[in-house]
């Protein structure tokens, strides 16, 4: 009896709550029941699993593996496989395209699987949770982002010395990204204009800003809208708008997370600050 075909991309045996598509990479919520016991399969995809909560065996033929909760695993495309669950599942599955797993290096083969113990991927995977609850249009990018975060752990890749200098072409994406704040962006865009591939790019922004590309698309804006804020005639919507927010509630929200402070508790520091400097009395801090 041949074997059956692999899962095609974006197909599991759980039940999908929602997934969210980025240049590369797929990144969906599944659920599995007590109990269930998957057939054997493969997948079309290479693939990251992050066990939210739960527990269940992996199967690979004769060895077996117990996963329980915050388990990150590697799953190679093709890669025979089956899983009985001992409790309800609830995980994150990032799925790579062929494209991105051959745009590696050629020494980094990812055709094995493994299990990331190191709690920095724990945590990027923990952020994959984050954005799944609050999208925004920079998204897909820091979706991809920590994807290649994790592909650079799971494959133990380290900078030589000579590598931290800063590459030309680091200025090159970072001055397209500062001319294309008000719309969504794309790694693969960003790299493209650079003149390298993703990969390369998202390592140079982990080595030398200590984050995604998305990660920084968000930083900048939010540092754009700082500024924008000290003129008391603009509106939060035009401001939000011209900084490539959703809308102003979405503003409000990434910025607060990025200050701890709504944009109107900074506005009115900065400009109280303005009219004490004007008037010569000290301005009050704020809330």
């Amino acid at each position: 009896m041949s074997p059956e075909p692999p899962l095609p991309a974006g197909t599991f045996f759980g039940r999908r709550l929602r997934a969210i598509e980025a240049d590369g990479v797929r990144l969906s919520e599944c659920t599995y029941n007590a109990g269930q016991r998957l057939p054997p399969h493969a997948h079309e995809q290479a693939l990251f699993t992050y066990l939210v909560d739960g527990c269940y065996e992996e199967i690979f033929g004769r060895l077996r593996a117990l996963r329980t909760q915050h388990t990150l695993v590697f799953l190679p495309a093709g890669l025979l496989h089956t899983e009985e669950h001992r409790t309800r599942g609830h995980r994150l599955i990032v799925e790579l395209s062929r494209s991105l797993t051959e745009s590696l290096p050629q020494r980094l083969a990812v055709d094995h699987a493994g299990h990331l113990r190191d709690p920095r991927a724990q945590t990027v995977a923990s952020r994959l949770c984050r954005e799944l609850d609050d999208p925004d249009n920079a998204t897909p990018l820091v979706i991809e982002g920590l994807a290649l975060w994790l592909l650079h752990d799971l494959l133990h890749e380290r900078l030589r010395p000579a590598d931290r200098r800063t590459p030309a072409f680091l200025g090159i994406a970072c001055e397209h990204i500062e001319a294309s704040l008000h719309r969504a962006l794309t790694t693969t865009e960003i790299a493209l204009v650079a003149g390298v591939d993703r990969w390369q790019l998202a390592r140079a922004f982990r080595a030398h800003f200590a984050c995604t590309p998305g990660d920084y698309v968000r930083r900048r804006r939010v540092e754009v809208t700082r500024v924008a804020l000290a003129d008391p005639n603009r509106s939060l919507a035009d401001i939000a708008a011209q900084a490539g927010f959703f809308d102003q509630s979405h503003f409000c929200r990434i910025f607060r997370r990025f200050t701890g402070l709504t944009p109107l508790t900074y506005r009115r520091h900065v400009v109280g600050s303005q009219r004490a400097a004007h008037d010569g009395s000290p301005a009050s801090s704020p809330s």
